[in-house]
C-alpha cells in the first residue's frame, strides 16, 4: 500500500505567488505532452495508462447498463406517486432533473450522514439507505432506525415548501406509510427547506388493519403498472409540477 506523507509544514510569513493564468495555448501545450506521454510505451505512460482506461471503460459500460435495468425497475416510491406520471417517466426512459432535485439530493445525502449520528445521541440505532420489499417490489427507506424495541422509518424531503400545504404531501404520506407497513415500523415524515432551517414533521402509527390494507394497496398497484396498461390519471395539485402534464390532458390519449 502506498504511503501518505505528512506536507512539510509552512513557515508563518511565507508568501505565495499567484499561478500564471492558464491559457488557451497553455492546454493544448499540456494536451500534446500528455498525448506524447501516453504514447511513449513506457511503463510510466501508456502501458498502466491505457489499461486503467480500459479498466474504466468496462466499469462505466456496467454502471451504464445497470442504470438501464434500474430505469425498468419499478419502486415503492414511484406506485406512492400518480401512477399515469409513473407510466409515462417509464414509457420515456428519461429523468426530469431540475435544479430543486439536485439541491434536494446534495442535501439528502448530507442529511444521511450527520442526521443519525445526532439521533444516536438520543439512544437510537439507525441504518441509512435500507432495503424493504414486499411482493416483488422494492424500495429504499432513508433512516431506518430502533429504540427500546420500536422500529422507526423516517423520510427525509427537502423542498422549498416545508410546510402542510406542500402541494406533493400525499405522495410524500402515501410512501411513508407503504414504507412503514413493510417494514413494519413507526413512520416518521420531515420536510426540510434547502437550508435547513424549517421543518414540519408528521407521525403514521398504523394499525394491523392499515397495514395490511396498504400491503394490498401496494400490490395492487404494482400489478398495474407491471401490465403496461396506461392508467388512469390521479389528478391533484401535484399535476401543476408534472413534466407530463402536456400528454396526460391530451384528451385523446385519456
Amino acid at each position: 500500500m502506498g504511503r501518505i506523507e505528512r506536507p512539510e509544514r509552512v513557515p508563518p510569513g511565507t508568501r505565495y505567488r499567484r499561478p500564471e493564468r492558464v491559457t488557451s495555448g497553455t492546454l493544448y501545450i499540456i494536451l500534446y505532452y500528455t498525448i506524447l506521454y501516453l504514447r511513449s510505451g513506457t511503463r510510466s505512460g501508456r502501458g498502466w495508462a491505457m489499461e486503467l482506461i480500459d479498466v474504466l471503460n468496462n466499469a462505466l459500460d456496467a454502471l451504464k447498463e445497470a442504470y438501464r435495468n434500474k430505469r425498468r425497475d419499478v419502486s415503492i416510491s414511484l406506485l406512492a406517486k400518480c401512477l399515469r406520471a409513473t407510466w409515462f417517466r417509464m414509457q420515456s426512459g428519461r429523468d426530469i432533473v431540475t435544479n430543486a432535485v439536485l439541491y434536494g439530493s446534495e442535501r439528502h445525502h448530507w442529511a444521511e450522514r450527520h442526521f443519525p449520528a445526532e439521533l444516536e445521541r438520543h439512544g437510537f440505532n439507525c441504518m441509512h439507505e435500507v432495503r424493504v420489499e414486499h411482493a416483488g417490489v422494492a424500495g429504499y427507506v432513508d433512516l431506518l432506525c430502533e429504540k427500546d424495541g420500536t422500529r422507526y422509518v423516517i423520510e427525509l424531503k427537502f423542498t422549498s415548501t416545508p410546510y402542510v400545504w406542500n402541494p406533493f404531501i400525499e405522495w410524500y404520506r402515501k410512501q411513508l406509510k407503504y414504507y412503514a407497513a413493510v417494514a413494519d415500523a413507526v413512520g416518521v415524515l420531515i420536510l426540510m427547506d434547502f437550508n435547513l432551517e424549517q421543518s414540519y414533521k408528521e407521525l403514521a402509527v398504523l394499525s394491523q388493519h392499515e397495514r395490511e390494507q396498504l400491503l394490498k394497496e401496494l400490490k395492487e398497484r404494482y400489478e398495474i403498472i407491471k401490465s403496461g396498461i396506461k392508467p388512469r390519471p390521479e389528478r391533484g395539485p401535484w399535476c401543476r409540477f408534472c413534466a407530463f402534464r402536456a400528454q396526460c390532458m391530451n384528451r385523446k390519449l385519456i
